[in-house]
């Protein structure tokens, strides 16, 4: 898996909240988790479906909006945007990781 992004978007997303997509370098997709999407908005524009997801980067716990592409070789996951996760975030990650404790 391969993750890209936008510069300009980068700089956009780090003056909003105060995180660069260079951050997902070490998102630990061991302890990621698909959030409901039942509970969350999940968006499809342009044809593209975009995915949240919350999980740690480094101390934090962070939710980031992605898009899967197919490379040659292999899939390419687009960052749309990162930033903190909301409580309400937070909580879905802790049920799935923690049970709800």
């Amino acid at each position: 898996m391969r993750i890209e992004w936008d510069q300009a978007k980068n700089a956009t997303n780090r003056e909003k909240h105060g995180l660069g997509f260079e951050a997902m370098e070490r998102f630990d997709w061991d302890f990621a988790a698909l959030l409901d999407t039942k509970t969350l908005d999940t968006k499809t524009l342009d044809g593209e479906a975009r995915e949240l997801w919350a999980g740690p980067a480094d101390s934090l716990l962070v939710a980031v909006v992605v898009a899967e592409r197919e490379g040659e070789d292999e899939i390419v996951l687009r960052i749309i945007s990162l930033r903190r996760a909301t409580n309400a975030e937070k909580a879905l990650w802790r049920q799935e990781f923690h049970h709800g404790q």
